[in-house]
């Protein structure tokens, strides 16, 4: 039976606990590079009269080159294993809530072309920080976007298969990437009170997806500037 949305990220954080992920992370290799981009931004299109190109959807390979690195954010240790459980499973919403959902589990329309994503924790294994990055065509990224913008605004709460309830919350567009949506999924899970901050970041085709939960304190939850910015320049520096 599928668990309503912040259950199963509840689940997913003690999934990714016992992963060990600082353990996972004593052995990380090479993606502390950071910016080792050597690629032409150009690349992104600017033709010679000055008007920007649509950017292609970039490959899994290249994903895999963005996403952050295991110790690259202070306070944060992530690991490619557990993004499974991780990651919301996408169910039936009402209409207006749909997109939220389905953008947490990258099951959106269309579908990207190619994803990757890490999980990471604290070390307290309090706060829950999960990134996933999904490859588009532009104007599919745009549409996915503009769509998780407008339920963002319009979706006030859902009840999951399970009877669950959950509130959302529109928040202040983050400062990042080339457009950005922000929103709170809350409620409670056996009894106590949680909350989810989900932001969505378009960088040109590429859907950053992130969200942040605090497992002792949900009025702490967030996505730390830190991230989202050292995420969006990795994502920059690959095209």
């Amino acid at each position: 039976m599928k668990k309503s949305k912040l259950s199963q990220v509840v689940v997913a954080a003690a999934v990714v606990a016992t992963l060990g992920l600082t353990a996972a992370c004593s052995g990380d290799s090479g993606s502390d590079g950071g910016d080792k981009s050597g690629k032409d931004k150009s690349s992104a299109g600017q033709s010679g009269g000055g008007e920007e190109k649509a950017a292609p959807a970039l490959t899994e390979a290249q994903l895999k080159q963005a996403i952050i690195g295991d110790t690259e954010v202070k306070g944060l240790k992530f690991s490619a294993e557990g993004t499974d459980e991780a990651a919301p499973e996408s169910e039936e919403m009402s209409g207006e809530c749909q997109p939220l959902g389905d953008v947490l589990s990258e099951n959106t329309d269309p579908k990207p072309k190619a994803n990757t994503a890490k999980a990471g924790m604290d070390g307290q294994m309090s706060q829950l920080a999960y990134v996933a990055l999904s490859a588009h065509e532009q104007a599919d990224a745009e549409k996915v976007l503009g769509e998780v913008r407008e339920a963002s605004k319009n979706c006030k709460g859902f009840t999951d298969s399970e009877g669950v309830k959950s509130t959302v919350e529109a928040l202040a567009d983050p400062q990042a990437g080339d457009e950005a949506v922000a929103y709170k999924i809350g409620g409670k899970v056996e009894g106590q009170t949680v909350s989810m901050v989900v932001n969505v970041v378009r960088s040109s085709s590429t859907l950053a997806v992130f969200y942040g939960m605090n497992m002792a304190d949900g009025s702490k939850s967030e996505i730390p500037q830190g991230l989202l910015d050292l995420q969006i320049k990795k994502i920059e520096a690959v095209k």
